[in-house]
């Protein structure tokens, strides 16, 4: 047995440069967002919550609220590109941040106390949003993302609101 005593962060300990957030960490931001869910939306809508966000951003925590939501029990939580810069705003990771949420009994959901707790590991918590979609490197300083909500499974004429609540660290 020994007693520890030196940093955690392998960066550090190799004499290399950390991650900002280690380091010094950053300002603390909450985004709200709310919106309606129409009885004449269907399976495969793309509901863009929080639009245009740097890729440095480490998301913290991440909350969703809502009506009961009959039948939708599947949504997916991740990241798309900005419609505004590529005309299309493709999927980037559609689930990372979360898969296969069921909102269908309502406020609160049972992803307690955030989404993030069923989607991301503990390793991967400090990773800056453009490393927890999958990119293999830090994209163009004009890169921004939209963090979205994909319905994969709604029931006939279900309608309500949702108000999704994101705190983050910004860079």
């Amino acid at each position: 047995m020994s007693v520890i005593n030196n940093y955690v962060d392998t960066n550090i300990l190799a004499g290399k440069l950390a991650k900002n957030t280690v380091v010094m960490g950053g300002q603390l931001k909450t985004a709200i967002q709310s919106f309606a869910i129409a009885a004449t939306d269907e399976a495969g809508s793309v509901y863009r919550v929080f639009k245009g966000l740097s890729p440095d951003i480490v998301i913290k925590d991440m909350r969703i609220f809502c009506d009961a939501l009959a039948g939708v029990n599947d949504v997916d939580v991740g990241v798309y590109g900005v419609l505004d810069y590529d005309g299309i705003g493709a999927i980037v990771d559609g689930n990372c941040i979360g898969d296969a949420v069921d909102i269908s009994a309502g406020f609160p959901i049972t992803a307690a106390p955030g989404v993030l707790d069923e989607a991301i590991a503990i390793a991967d918590r400090e990773k800056a949003l453009w490393e927890l979609a999958g990119e293999a490197q830090f994209p163009a300083k004009s890169a921004a993302y939209d963090i979205c909500l994909t319905v994969n499974a709604i029931g006939q004429g279900t309608n309500g609101n949702v108000c999704v609540i994101m705190s983050y660290v910004q860079m």
